[in-house]
């Protein structure tokens, strides 16, 4: 084998070596890309409970609340502005904020300005609506109906 040939196959071993080293890399910043962009933002469980209901309903990860149809909470009473309050998920914590509503929205007696940060069993007036936030479905429940379930 002369010393032209042995050269041109050097020259080709290392050009398909880095091809395929290349292609590794590509390969694995897809991999890395693709289960970022799929995966899915988990929210934790965060609960209403209507003076006026049982059932507890559950929250999206952004929740509007007034008397406007297209509100996620959708509540009928005179006292609500069509676009009252949203609860958010952000950084951990389930935000409460007023929207601009004509009444306000109130938190533990307190008037909401701005965003505040919720605890389990807070009390939120939305107009003269009594909604408790729950971070489990049986968290508004007395402990005694909380056993009995």
């Amino acid at each position: 084998m002369t010393s032209a040939v042995l050269l041109f196959s050097l020259r080709v071993l290392l050009a398909l070596l880095l091809y395929a080293f290349l292609g590794l890399i590509l390969y694995y910043l897809w991999k890395d890309l693709h289960r970022v962009f799929s995966r899915e933002v988990s929210v934790p469980e965060g609960w209403l409970l209507l003076s006026d209901q049982e059932e507890p309903i559950a929250l999206a990860a952004e929740t509007s609340i007034g008397r406007a149809a297209d509100n996620m909470l959708h509540l009928q009473n005179e006292t609500v502005s069509a676009y009252h309050a949203r609860l958010s998920h952000q950084h951990g914590q389930w935000i409460l904020e007023d929207v601009g509503s004509k009444n306000g929205t109130h938190l533990n007696g307190v008037l909401v300005e701005g965003a505040l940060v919720l605890a389990d069993g807070d009390i939120i007036e939305v107009g003269s609506v009594l909604l408790t936030f729950a971070l489990h479905p049986s968290s508004g429940k007395s402990e005694t109906e909380a056993v009995a379930e």
